[in-house]
């Protein structure tokens, strides 16, 4: 995901983690998502989600 959002002008910036999750800040938002790979439509709506907050 964060080749997405760097291609969108979005830098994400890991804020804590552990085994599971990671929560980045984005855009003034945080967001948790899983360590494991997002599908491509999830990643594409979280990209959306912290676009609209920009």
């Amino acid at each position: 995901m964060d080749e997405i959002a760097a291609e969108r002008g979005i830098q994400l910036t890991t804020v804590r983690q552990n085994d599971t999750h990671i929560l980045c800040e984005a855009a003034g938002r945080h967001l948790v998502l899983p360590r494991r790979d997002l599908p491509s439509a999830v990643a594409d709506e979280a990209i959306a989600t912290l676009e609209a907050g920009a």
